[in-house]
């Protein structure tokens, strides 16, 4: 993925920092082309994958054990990452908001969290 503002990254961060304390051996493992970023929201534990071919890409994601995506305008069956997570059978945690697909709502392996205006 990037860091793109819709990201929410700051969230990401928060969730992290929670389950790092409940479970001090956990990382955050990042795909995509803004590990800096990330690197900087997420401190220690973060691993930086970068950019990688599909197959390899899939390699990681089965070695997951679910998907961190919060979107500010909600989680959607157009958003690539998630999409290759369904595929490789991660469930996925995330947003709820306008935009989010209906054929999401109340799916085992699918936390969605509102995302409030303000």
């Amino acid at each position: 993925g990037s860091a793109h503002p819709s990201r929410l990254l700051d969230w990401v961060a928060a969730a992290y920092r929670a389950l790092r304390e409940r479970h001090h051996g956990a990382v955050l493992l990042y795909i995509g082309s803004d590990g800096a970023a990330v690197r900087r929201i997420g401190g220690e534990g973060v691993i930086d994958a970068g950019t990688l071919p599909s197959d390899a890409v899939g390699d990681r994601l089965m070695a997951c054990d679910f998907l961190m995506a919060p979107f500010v305008d909600g989680l959607s069956t157009r958003r690539g990452s998630v999409a290759a997570a369904f595929q490789h059978g991660l469930p996925v945690v995330s947003t709820r908001r306008v935009w989010t697909d209906e054929v999401l709502l109340g799916r085992d392996g699918v936390d969605l969290v509102p995302v409030e205006d303000g």
